[in-house]
């Protein structure tokens, strides 16, 4: 945080717990975390509560950096309490006080004086933003598995092609931490056609755990894609459902 500048924030539980099923709209998504501006996720949320950010600054400030601060700060929340996205639903900036300061400067010669002066006024603003957490909720339970298993599929890999899949190109898939994933693919089948839709070739998301197996579910996908079987060593990983098995090795940066 820069000198000049007070941010305070504060979080309102939601009860009972509620959900729903938003529409879709304009979204970003920064350190893992979506923050709609306009509409909600088209995805089956559930409402964690209400965030208040105020920011107190010099108007110079303020229109420099914007609402970076109030941002910063609804993302920390986000992640602090397992929110997967942000709904911006207020903002409201207002005058709290003017301050002036000047300088001047004389100068003289012989019988003659100059005099330099400046003078500056600046406002201190302060910035509220209104924020509605929500963690995404899948169609199946979540569960975490052992910190261990966790940490050995964090990180990039790359799929290996083997008889029963003779597939050509690069598939990769990256997780990340706060249940981040990316997935590029570049694999075309024995007939030279795509393995994925031109959509699917390039996608990120989300990744959880249920009854065991890996569920993964693309930021614009209405629902996740069905849970898979997996393993994971220090090295390699397995993904298998009922048609295919994929492996994968684990690339070192």
């Amino acid at each position: 945080m820069l000198s000049g500048c007070l941010s305070i924030s504060h979080f309102q539980a939601w009860s009972p717990p509620t959900e729903f099923e938003g529409q879709g709209g304009a979204c970003i998504t920064k350190d893992g975390i979506d923050i709609y501006s306009i509409g909600t996720p088209k995805k089956k949320c559930r409402i964690l509560g209400i965030v208040n950010t105020s920011v107190i600054s010099s108007a110079e400030l303020m229109v420099v950096f914007g609402n970076s601060w109030s941002t910063s700060a609804l993302i920390k929340e986000a992640k602090a309490r397992g929110g997967n996205a942000i709904i911006l639903t207020d903002r409201r900036t207002q005058i709290l006080g003017w301050s002036s300061s000047g300088t001047a400067t004389a100068y003289q010669n012989g019988n003659t004086a100059t005099a330099y002066g400046s003078s500056h006024t600046s406002a201190t603003v302060s910035g509220e933003q209104v924020a509605v957490l929500v963690k995404y909720v899948g169609e199946v339970q979540e569960q975490n598995l052992t910190p261990e298993i966790e940490a050995k599929l964090l990180g990039h890999w790359l799929f290996v092609p083997t008889s029963e899949m003779p597939f050509r190109g690069h598939l990769d898939y990256y997780f990340l931490p706060n249940n981040r994933c990316k997935m590029i693919s570049s694999l075309i089948d024995t007939n030279g056609q795509p393995l994925f839709p031109t959509q699917d070739q390039e996608k990120e998301g989300r990744y959880y755990f249920t009854g065991n197996k890996l569920v993964t579910w693309g930021d614009k996908d209405a629902k996740p894609k069905p849970p898979k079987d997996f393993s994971v060593t220090d090295t390699q990983l397995t993904i298998r459902n009922e048609q295919l098995q994929l492996l994968f090795q684990k690339q070192t940066e």
